[in-house]
């Protein structure tokens, strides 16, 4: 069963979705929210942010700890950020999400992320998660804002 978000969740969602970063960090450095909630239809923060291709606001997610690999169960389980950035040919949060390490194999309705591009047009994105994007941390390394920053420096 999925729980009903708070309003403070809701307008995170919201916040994640439009790109809008500044009450996005609001909400995280006051505490109503975690980079690891989950708004609407308990769809985590991170997967709303990359599906819309929100850039900044993927990249600031990643820095206060979210889930780099947390399905949206709205979509059935698999759809990770990678695969819903992919599937919408986000590059930029591909190559955020791959600098993290995020797991690329992940099977969505019986597609990778990598496939999911290809079969989409998006030839850059799917280039990528075959070749395993930005150098990044290690596999299970605890992300660190300098491991970010120096993997991709969207916002300095």
């Amino acid at each position: 069963m999925i729980r009903r978000a708070s309003l403070a969740d809701e307008v995170a969602a919201f916040a994640a979705q439009g790109g809008h970063v500044g009450a996005l960090l609001q909400l995280l450095t006051d505490g109503q929210v975690s980079a690891r909630g989950r708004g609407h239809e308990g769809r985590p923060l991170l997967a709303v942010a990359a599906a819309a291709g929100r850039a900044p606001a993927v990249e600031l997610l990643l820095r206060h700890s979210a889930d780099v690999d947390a399905p949206d169960r709205r979509f059935g389980s698999g759809a990770t950020p990678l695969v819903l950035a992919s599937v919408h040919g986000h590059v930029s949060v591909v190559q955020m999400l791959l600098a993290v390490s995020c797991k690329r194999r992940t099977v969505w309705r019986g597609r990778t992320a990598a496939e999911w591009a290809g079969r989409r047009g998006h030839s850059e994105c799917a280039r990528l998660i075959r070749r395993g994007g930005a150098p990044g941390p290690a596999e299970g390394a605890p992300l660190s804002a300098p491991a970010l920053q120096t993997a991709f420096p969207l916002c300095k």
